[in-house]
């Protein structure tokens, strides 16, 4: 809310002598319930005072309870400071998960690189332990090279052995596959003739054919007794050819293996035992050091695949936690601007409560304050007790303290669109302290404001006057530009003011803009 005031154009001696009335300050501003607009509640009718007082008396208890009280022993906190309370708890939840998950996420990121380092450091061990193997094969490896000569043989010559064996097997099932084939077509011409000879009409046949159906029953009788002679004799020579295939197979990997161990301790003997060139020993540690470096490797792999499924899951609750605290972080700071605004608001009535109550005491037409209810009388009495300059001051501070509230809230929202938007790397976790100070250094000032206003009361919807000029003048009083015109009154008081008025002395004019 802005206000402006036409410069004084005529100044009497009269007027001055006026100035010294106590009242309240010339540029208040209220619109009521009705949407009339007065530029000052000084010298109202009795019919308007009885109906802004009960009016405005309304919205400050509204307010009141809108913003509630604060928690103390055996009682809950109530209204928005109950939100402001329930909204610093979760913070403070927020804060301490979001501490842990850092701190989590911090030791899985330590695990992981340690586990990386030790991986690398395996490598070069592996690498290095196969060189000193290497180096030792490459100067003193002959026994090596024949060992490894000596079994590619007798890999060979078994292999050899079974390559003849094979062979030797398949032929002999080939030599004895016709003689089978023979036998099993011989078997099969027999019962089909005897088939012929025991049909049930075969004694209806003429006896020539009978005959000649016996005839080729027996010669199909004898042909197979044939065959399964050649058969038999055939499987008989197959399986001796096998069988002298088999021992001479096994004859001939004896035969292998035995070369294979003669050949083996021989040049154990010579190599080993006699210690030829003196460094076996040491080629077989470092063949042991080798596979004791490869074991180190694999489990340090195993150990980074480990480490980096923690980490990853350490980031996620770590990010699920930045989130959570930024949402309180806001959620607080929409909370303490609401209940700031309602106490901007209230400031605001409290201004325009005096106004009128100190305004028509200066009257000589003071109505009776004997129908207001007890709560009424008791704000009527408050407010009087107050100076204009006093709560002039309370209602900029307060309009103060809203717009910075309101302002930090969607700074608040603004950066946390922003971390949406450009994802913050989540190898360097944000440090859950920062902006926390921010939100606590606020909550301090506001517990301090509250303890100034004695009843730590408000509410940012009045029911009757949220809408009606009280929100959008409390946070407006913050921007009153310093025009220089107010000070030309700074001498005159509300009621010579009025006077002047009313005798076109002075002509207050009074804008307000949203």
């Amino acid at each position: 809310m802005k206000k402006s005031l036409l410069k004084l154009t005529v100044v009497s001696a009269a007027a001055l002598t006026l100035s010294t009335v106590a009242a309240p300050a010339v540029d208040a501003y209220y619109q009521d319930n009705n949407g009339t607009e007065y530029q000052t509640l000084v010298n109202v009718s009795n019919a308007d005072f009885y109906r802004l007082l009960d009016e405005i008396t309304t919205k400050i208890v509204a307010l009141e309870g809108q913003i509630g009280v604060e928690s103390r022993p055996g009682v809950a906190a109530t209204g928005k400071i109950a939100e402001v309370e329930a909204a610093e708890a979760a913070l403070a939840t927020a804060r301490k998960n979001a501490e842990d998950a850092a701190a989590a996420y911090a030791d899985a990121v330590a695990n992981n690189d340690a586990a990386i380092a030790e991986k690398k450091a395996a490598d070069l061990a592996v690498t290095e332990a196969q060189k000193a193997v290497d180096a030792l094969t490459e100067s003193y490896g002959e026994y090596t090279r024949k060992v490894a000569a000596a079994e590619q043989l007798n890999d060979e010559e078994v292999d050899n052995a079974e390559y003849a064996y094979a062979n030797a097997v398949a032929e002999a099932e080939g030599s004895a596959q016709a003689a089978i084939n023979a036998y099993d077509a011989a078997v099969t011409a027999q019962a089909e003739a005897a088939a012929l000879v025991n049909a049930e009409d075969f004694a209806t046949l003429p006896e020539d054919t009978q005959a000649e159906l016996r005839a080729q029953l027996a010669d199909a009788e004898t042909a197979l007794t044939e065959a399964a002679n050649v058969r038999d004799a055939a499987v008989v020579t197959r399986d001796n050819a096998i069988s002298t295939a088999a021992t001479t197979h096994d004859n001939a990997v004896s035969a292998a293996n035995a070369k294979l161990t003669t050949t083996l301790a021989d040049l154990e003997q010579e190599y080993v035992n006699n210690n030829a060139y003196g460094e076996y020993a040491t080629i077989e540690e470092a063949e042991q050091a080798l596979l004791d470096a490869q074991s180190r490797a694999a489990a340090a792999a195993t150990a980074v695949e480990e480490t980096q499924a923690a980490l990853a899951d350490a980031q996620a609750a770590n990010t699920t936690a930045q989130t959570a605290l930024r949402q309180a972080q806001i959620a607080l700071a929409s909370a303490q601007a609401a209940l700031e605004n309602l106490f901007s608001e209230k400031a605001y009535l409290d201004v325009n409560l005096h106004e009128l109550v100190v305004g028509q005491q200066a009257t000589n037409d003071y109505p009776s304050l004997e129908n207001l209810t007890d709560e009424q009388q008791k704000l009527v009495e408050e407010i009087s007790g107050k100076s204009s300059e006093e709560l002039e001051a309370e209602a900029e501070e307060a309009a103060k303290k809203a717009e910075e509230a309101k302002k930090h809230a969607e700074e608040l929202r603004g950066e946390n669109e922003d971390d949406d938007a450009n994802p913050v790397d989540p190898t360097e976790p944000t440090e859950p302290g920062e902006s926390e100070s921010e939100s606590e250094s606020e909550s301090d000032d506001e517990t301090e404001s509250d303890d100034e206003d004695d009843n730590n009361n408000g509410g940012s919807n009045n029911g009757n006057g949220s809408n009606n000029g009280g929100s959008n003048s409390g946070s407006g009083q913050a921007e009153l530009p310093e025009t220089g015109e107010s000070s030309s009154y700074a001498i005159f008081g509300a009621a010579a003011l009025a006077v002047l008025a009313g005798v076109g002395l002075v002509a207050p004019s009074f804008k307000k803009e949203n």
